[in-house]
């Protein structure tokens, strides 16, 4: 249930920064919805190539791995890169930029070191519901 809840997390997470335009009107947030996007592009693409290793692949008996939770047998389809990762550590960042008015990860490790901490266990926590889902 937890790893679900994690999983699920993702939902709000890519509204976040299309509500806060819609909100603010404020043009930063054009180029966030554009990368979610353009992952969007990346993961579907992704799906329809060849897996190029066997840990590509989901294992047998793999369920409901859509963005809801939902969709049924996935077993022996392609499944990385996980597109929830991906999207996660996309916004994840990119609101992370925003919120600290910088484009440099070292400024945002040493000014920010909680926000750091915290985006990138929210990244690895999403890997992990991933794994366990």
């Amino acid at each position: 249930m937890f790893w679900d809840l994690i999983s699920l997390s993702l939902i709000p997470l890519i509204l976040t920064p299309i509500s806060l335009y819609v909100k603010t009107k404020n043009q930063v947030y054009i180029p966030v919805i554009v990368s979610i996007v353009i992952t969007e592009i990346i993961i579907s693409f992704s799906r329809q190539l060849p897996a190029f290793h066997p840990s590509m692949i989901r294992p047998t008996n793999a369920k409901n791995c859509n963005l809801f939770n939902s969709g049924g047998d996935y077993s022996g389809k392609i499944g990385m890169p996980s597109g929830h990762v991906m999207l996660t550590t996309c916004i994840s960042l990119s609101l992370l930029f925003i919120y600290t008015k910088t484009n440099n990860l070292y400024t945002i490790f040493k000014k920010y070191p909680a926000h750091i901490t915290i985006t990138s266990l929210y990244i690895l926590l999403m890997a992990i519901s991933r794994v366990k889902r």
